[in-house]
């Protein structure tokens, strides 16, 4: 009997969450089933 082929996971993955780099401006990650990642700007220590 066969199912036909595996679905493929998508959205995040542990890569993704690893290479993500902060910007200018904050933005989202997001896996395309709701849960998403927020990546903050990086801020600079006060002087």
């Amino acid at each position: 009997m066969s199912y036909g082929p595996l679905p493929q996971k998508s959205g995040l993955t542990a890569a993704w969450v690893l290479r993500a780099k902060p910007k200018d401006k904050a933005y989202k990650l997001s896996d395309r089933e709701g849960p998403y990642l927020q990546i903050e700007p990086r801020r600079r220590p006060a002087a």
